[in-house]
């Protein structure tokens, strides 16, 4: 029986990790958004709030490793960004004994939570980079291999150059990251195409922190 999982906001986060974690032959992670375990939406919120309904389940030992990982956001738009989303994580685990353990100049190279109460510890990732606002899009981004320089520089000016569009400015990277993956040999393709063509430089530091974490606690 699987007892390892990693939580996730939404459907293309779980394909995304699902792809990440076959190409590092990683095995045995149960990757899991809010509807997966009956939630009526997927979505931050009721991942963090999926996160405390699964400690519970420690005391029982189906459960023997979390890590969750969502995106920061923005704190003029949702009133959130890195810090008030550690905040409410921290809020849904404290009646546990939990606190980050890592050191506050550390969390850059991600956030281990520690129980007083004696419970396993908990791994955290707030994308893009446990530090600054954003969401996934931002670390893909920095992360595509310097052989597509070309193409992403192409995709970020006729981003950039856009007149007519609807989506809000805070969602301009995730057009970006739109317009780099139409340009590619098989367009229409999500973002695990990414890492099944090789277009992400895993020696890239950014993305060697967030593998590195991954590994050391689920090892």
């Amino acid at each position: 029986m699987n007892k390892k999982y990693l939580i996730v906001e939404g459907y293309y986060d779980f394909l995304f990790y699902t792809s990440l974690f076959n190409k590092l032959k990683i095995k045995d992670i149960k990757i899991i958004p809010p509807q997966s375990l009956g939630f009526r939406y997927n979505g931050k919120g009721n991942t963090i709030t999926l996160l405390k309904d699964l400690i519970k389940q420690f005391y029982d030992g189906s459960v023997e490793k979390i890590g969750i990982i969502v995106d920061a956001d923005f704190k003029d738009i949702s009133k959130q960004g890195f810090h008030n989303t550690l905040h409410d994580i921290k809020g849904k685990v404290e009646k546990y004994g939990y606190e980050p353990f890592t050191k506050p100049n550390d969390y850059h190279n991600g956030i281990i939570l520690k129980s007083s109460k004696g419970l396993p510890d908990i791994a955290v990732w707030i994308m893009p980079d446990d530090k600054n606002e954003g969401y996934l899009e931002y670390l893909l981004l920095d992360v595509i291999d310097s052989s597509n320089k070309r193409s992403t520089e192409e995709a970020g000016k006729i981003c950039n150059d856009l007149k007519n569009y609807s989506f809000p400015e805070h969602h301009r990277q995730k057009s970006f990251l739109a317009i780099f993956m139409a340009m590619q040999e098989n367009p229409g393709r999500n973002i695990t195409h990414l890492i099944e063509k090789d277009y992400i430089d895993f020696q890239n530091g950014k993305m060697e922190k967030l593998i590195n974490f991954i590994i050391d606690y689920y090892k």
